[in-house]
């Protein structure tokens, strides 16, 4: 079993990954801004296979798809948690900066690497 918490450690979270899981970098215009940052890293998690405790805040917004996306975070220290689908309510999208240990952690993919900033690194390396 894997572990992570938020940057304040008032949530804390448990989750395996299965050969299904799938682990990627996202250079999406709604990553960026909601990351604050050149890209999302994230990985998915059946629902079934992730606990978590603490209080978690939600904020949703439309995706690509249309359906809704719940982004779940900490609400005292803002750090992002994971991502709820509407289209695809069996798994979540946790966010690999909150993993304990990350080490093992293997970007599969680059999503929109087209909308990916000229200055962030994962940009860089892939030309």
């Amino acid at each position: 079993m894997n572990s992570g918490r938020c940057h304040c450690q008032s949530v804390k979270f448990s989750f395996k990954t299965n050969e299904n899981s799938f682990s990627f970098i996202c250079h999406c215009n709604d990553c960026n801004k909601i990351n604050g940052g050149g890209h999302l890293t994230a990985l998915t998690v059946k629902l079934e296979d992730f606990s978590s405790s603490g209080k978690l805040s939600i904020y949703s917004y439309p995706g690509g798809s249309g359906e809704n996306i719940n982004s779940h975070f900490c609400p005292k220290c803002g750090t992002p948690i994971y991502a709820s689908l509407k289209a695809h309510p069996e798994v979540i999208v946790l966010r690999a900066n909150a993993i304990d240990d990350s080490s093992d952690f293997k970007p599969q993919k680059s999503l929109y690497p087209e909308q990916a900033h000229s200055w962030d690194i994962t940009t860089i390396i892939q030309k």
